[in-house]
């Protein structure tokens, strides 16, 4: 979500301080990604905000701001993922995040009821770019931290990688090609649950929803109401122009040709979400204008849904996450939390995600058998016994053309 002419002032470090680190939690429950979220402090008054690299400004709950008693003034058009509107500025009272004092914040009206109901979690709103003008920030997902480097002193990440990076309307893009394609540019979006979106008229340029039946959809928020997008799956994500920097398997979505909003932007071919970014410590340098990728070691115990379905180990046992709308697991009755017993015969009791995920990847149809409940001693009549085929429910994208 970007709003033209809405600019944070001052941010103030301790005495002494290069950084700051905050808490971070991770919100959300869907198949895809998930949200980082921070609790921001607004004069007396305090609330968690999704700290999203995809909003230019920041947004607040209106009833916050009524409890805050600020008033808003002018009108100044904003462009969310789905639609436009436009709302008044208000002024807010001192910020704090953690240690970090943040002084003349500016913020715009949203609700964000239709938020915390996907997200299963209460959120006061959106914490923008424009809060963190001229500093550096981190997103250490492995640890659950928000870090505020100062600008001017901040250094480079050892073994991390350098993209450049664009602003337009206070949102960061880069270039990136997926699935083979030529370069084009991309926002960086942690507020995006589902992956890399593809705009509008870059699906519509390369035909990519001839026939939209083979996809599933699921909708995605913004401003005004949903939309839906056509869940596939990108066989790679290359980020940045002359770099090593690759991402395998990435969870797309794509939107319809007449998409609003972000979703509607003919310059840009989309936006790369939580889901990818996730991936990695992922550093954005406002001051430089460019951002950090440095590999974790650990990756999140969640996959693709090749079927419809993710997975996590949760004490010792295979869970399925979650599952996806429409797809052939939850046709079948796949529910999350339901424990993955055998896969094709075999049992995976002592498997890895990357090793049942594998298997998964060889089968065009696979038999499943679940435990229904998590408990001791459960009965052979617990049992789900269920056969899966694969619809073309997450494709790779097809006729791959790269840039020279």
């Amino acid at each position: 979500l970007s709003a033209i002419g809405v600019a944070a002032q001052a941010v103030v470090f301790p005495a002494g301080a290069d950084r700051v680190e905050v808490p971070m939690r991770l919100l959300g429950s869907g198949a895809f990604g998930v949200l980082p979220a921070i609790e921001l402090v607004i004069g007396e008054k305090r609330g968690w905000f999704v700290a999203d690299t995809g909003a230019g400004t920041v947004l607040m709950t209106p009833e916050l701001l009524a409890d805050l008693g600020v008033e808003g003034r002018g009108k100044i058009p904003m462009m969310g993922v789905t639609e436009r509107a436009s709302t008044k500025v208000y002024r807010l009272p001192e910020c704090r995040l953690g240690a970090l004092r943040m002084k003349g914040v500016k913020a715009i009206s949203h609700d964000m009821s239709s938020l915390c109901e996907k997200l299963g979690a209460e959120v006061s709103g959106l914490l923008g770019n424009a809060a963190f003008t001229g500093q550096v920030v981190t997103f250490d997902f492995a640890c659950r931290k928000l870090i505020v480097h100062r600008g001017e002193t901040f250094t480079a990440p050892p073994g991390a990688t350098r993209v450049k990076v664009e602003y337009a309307l206070g949102i960061p893009s880069v270039r990136a090609s997926i699935g083979g394609r030529r370069f084009a540019r991309y926002l960086l979006d942690t507020g995006n649950q589902v992956g890399v979106l593809l705009n509008g008229p870059w699906v519509a340029r390369r035909k990519l929803l001839a026939e939209p039946g083979r996809f599933p959809s699921i909708g995605v928020g913004g401003i005004g109401s949903d939309r839906a997008v056509r869940l596939a799956l990108a066989p790679d994500l290359r980020i940045g122009r002359g770099t090593d920097l690759i991402v395998r398997d990435v969870p797309v979505g794509m939107a319809g040709k007449r998409a609003g909003g972000l979703l509607g932007d003919a310059v840009r071919a989309g936006n790369i979400g939580t889901p990818v970014l996730e991936r990695f410590r992922f550093t954005l340098d406002f001051l430089r204008e460019v951002a950090w990728f440095e590999p974790r070691a650990d990756v999140p115990n969640r996959v693709e849904p090749w079927f419809g379905f993710t997975m996590r180990v949760r004490k010792g046992a295979v869970q399925i996450r979650a599952v996806v709308p429409t797809s052939p697991a939850e046709v079948a009755g796949l529910k999350g939390w339901n424990k993955l017993l055998w896969v094709d015969g075999a049992p995976v009791a002592g498997l890895d995600i990357s090793a049942i995920v594998a298997r998964l990847r060889k089968l065009d149809r696979v038999r499943l058998v679940l435990e229904r409940r998590l408990h001791k001693g459960a009965s052979q009549q617990d049992q789900l016994r269920v056969e899966l085929t694969r619809t073309n429910f997450l494709p790779a994208l097809p006729g791959p053309r790269r840039s020279k």
